[in-house]
């Protein structure tokens, strides 16, 4: 079974334990625990952007020109 931390940490708001302490202490109680997996590290180089407008671009007919913000 696949349980997320921040699921956990709905359950248990005080909890202070990391995602690698808990699975250590969930281990000491004598329930196996398979892997921790990071998934925040795999979204180091993340860059979310949102399109404002988009309208015909004025030199081909096949593309589009999109204006918007990056976060």
């Amino acid at each position: 079974m696949l349980v997320s931390y921040n699921w956990v940490k709905k359950f248990f708001p005080d909890l202070k334990l990391g995602a690698d302490e808990l699975a250590e202490a969930i281990t000491r109680t004598g329930i196996e625990i398979e892997g921790v997996e990071r998934l925040d590290q795999e979204l180091k180089n993340l860059v979310v952007g949102e399109v404002l407008t988009c309208e015909p671009h004025p030199s081909a007919d096949k593309l589009k020109k999109n204006n918007g913000s990056c976060r």
